[in-house]
């Protein structure tokens, strides 16, 4: 795991995740693969991430190229930890991950929204 001095960054060869604080909410920015030899990096992230108390966490996907079942349990995970609803969503635009979610209807349970501007704008007025 690497610290830095603007938040916090766990990573491997096929995937990397950064927490930032903004205002009042949680930034999980994550790229590469995110499977089951991986997913312990994203699950690593999100719990900084609800550590630092924010009223909500995006997780934004958009550099994401691979998202197994792996992940998605542990975006699920996240959803449920962060509590009542609208304190946890993900942006995917462009990312191949936004079809998976979709397609297992994670959309149902996750807030997906098509960019990170409009997830921060949902968290923050919700």
């Amino acid at each position: 795991m690497t610290h830095t001095h603007a938040g916090f960054t766990v990573e491997s060869k096929q995937c990397r995740a950064h927490v930032e604080k903004l205002g009042n909410l949680a930034i999980v920015e994550v790229s590469g693969a995110v499977d089951l030899g991986t997913a312990s990096i994203l699950e690593a992230a999100i719990t900084k991430a609800i550590g630092l108390r924010p009223r909500g966490v995006v997780v934004d996907l958009a550099a994401v190229d691979f998202l197994a079942s792996a992940g998605m349990t542990v975006l699920l995970d996240g959803h449920q930890r962060m509590g009542e609803p609208g304190r946890f969503a993900v942006t995917a635009s462009g990312s191949p991950a936004v079809r998976v979610m979709k397609l297992v209807q994670l959309d149902y349970t996750i807030p997906i929204y098509h960019s990170r501007k409009a997830a921060i704008e949902a968290l923050r007025s919700a």
